[in-house]
């Protein structure tokens, strides 16, 4: 059976892929890694791995030469996603792959999407957060690829990826621990979930299921709303969901430091980027440097200054606790014959379970 390489296996989807299939069984697995210290939380398996810069076409097919698949889970900030397309992509078909599997989000339909959203809707041209339009934009340039080229493409649309070791749950203990979690419209918002192993499962399914060029929302049937997913966080943490408090909303920052920022991340300035003279771009930096950077806040509110009490949600939080559709994952259900592996219940033991081993949760408390 030919191998399953993997981009980004170092991430949280990543190494639950590497250990599902290591320990579950299923086709071997080859992670791709870009820098040796990203080999750490599997090298306790033993794995046909390799190293090559993402963006070296030559390298990359090198490393992928004998593979089936390709799942392309490597991210970053709105520039590395861009870049991590047009040299995937060329590499994973001088390598002869069948088929690449990009993991996307329902992010590029924004934080609170419209009513009836699903696969069929047209994408944004425009997004108040960076990463959205990333993601979208990656999109788009993914079909073209596809639309030039000869290896399969199937794009999947995760919503919040949790479970053990998940960011969700960490920052969320975190930000009880410290005393300043705190949530929009008491958590009554929509949450689009999806615990870790139904993803692989999701992604397995869209390795081999004959779907080349669909693209796939995908979700847990619960919990339904962020007060019902943060509860058991809460309680481990010793806090009465009655007891949380509302935080304020996130404030756009203003002055030119912002103005700066939203230029410098816009998706047509990452395409430009190339053109423009080293000698500009030093100045633009210069002025950057000059402007005082904003103060530092943890996902869930929380600034870094030792205050206690709900404080300002990041603008992501801020949208999601405010969404009010429920994605509809019947297409994958139907087309990739995708179902859940784990239930709400049995993934809030398994991510409790983690919290206690891994000393998360306050003495006293074990998670009930």
């Amino acid at each position: 059976m030919k191998p399953l390489a993997i981009l980004g296996a170092s991430g949280f989807v990543g190494v639950r892929l590497v250990e599902m299939h290591q320990l579950g069984g299923g086709a071997p697995v080859r992670p791709i890694f870009y820098r040796p210290a990203n080999l750490a939380q599997t090298a306790r398996f033993q794995l046909d791995w390799r190293m090559a810069d993402f963006t070296n076409t030559e390298a990359l097919a090198k490393a992928l030469e004998g593979c089936d698949t390709l799942v392309h889970l490597a991210t970053g900030d709105p520039k590395v996603i861009l870049s991590l397309i047009e040299p995937v992509y060329e590499a994973a078909e001088r390598a002869k792959l069948r088929r690449l599997v990009f993991i996307s989000s329902a992010a590029v339909h924004g934080q609170n999407p419209a009513a009836g959203t699903d696969e069929r809707t047209p994408l944004p041209r425009r997004h108040q957060h960076p990463y959205n339009a990333a993601k979208a934009q990656a999109e788009r340039r993914w079909r073209a690829a596809r639309a030039k080229g000869a290896v399969e493409l199937v794009m999947l649309r995760p919503g919040i990826v949790w479970g053990p070791r998940s960011r969700w749950v960490t920052e969320t203990m975190r930000a009880v621990r410290a005393g300043t979690f705190g949530w929009i419209n008491g958590g009554r918002g929509i949450i689009n979930p999806i615990y870790v192993d139904n993803l692989v499962a999701a992604i397995d399914c869209a390795c081999t299921a004959p779907v080349d060029g669909e693209t796939f929302l995908l979700n847990d049937p619960q919990p339904e709303t962020w007060r019902e997913f943060f509860a058991p966080w809460l309680m481990a943490g010793g806090m009465s969901p009655e007891a949380v408090l509302e935080a304020p909303p996130y404030t756009a920052p203003r002055g030119w430091g912002a103005r700066l920022e939203r230029v410098r991340i816009h998706p047509w300035t990452q395409r430009l980027a190339p053109q423009i003279p080293s000698v500009l771009k030093r100045v633009a930096k210069a002025v950057a440097a000059a402007v005082p950077e904003p103060v530092a806040r943890d996902e869930f509110g929380g600034l870094n200054s030792g205050e206690r009490g709900p404080t300002p949600l990041t603008e992501e939080q801020t949208l999601l606790e405010q969404c009010a559709w429920r994605f509809p994952v019947d297409k994958a259900r139907t087309r990739l014959g995708w179902k859940p592996l784990v239930d709400w219940p049995t993934g809030v033991e398994r991510t409790l379970g983690w919290l206690k081993f891994a000393e998360q949760l306050p003495p006293g408390h074990e998670g009930k």
